[in-house]
């Protein structure tokens, strides 16, 4: 299928997908499992790759774009590197 092979990666399909991410984090950020995660993190080493596991809209679209970064380019340069 070119669905896999080659990805359309839209401007509107990655904001939708941001929505999406943003929703689903705001449904359980309150989930006992994610609180306690994040308890946990707070004694993680800093230089650890990894931090926390979901984004929302605010980390995945608005800060980017207030440092000058085009989210839906960053979505695609990544494919293009890594795939």
């Amino acid at each position: 299928s070119q669905f896999f092979r080659s990805p359309l990666f839209t401007p509107s399909a990655t904001e939708r997908e941001i929505n999406a991410v943003d929703s689903e984090h705001s449904m359980r950020i309150t989930d006992d499992g994610r609180r306690s995660y994040a308890a946990l993190l707070l004694d993680a080493n800093p230089s650890h790759p990894l931090h926390w596991g979901s984004g929302n809209a605010k980390s995945l679209r608005d800060a980017p774009r207030a440092r000058g970064e085009d989210p839906h380019a960053r979505v695609v340069n990544f494919y293009k590197e890594h795939y």
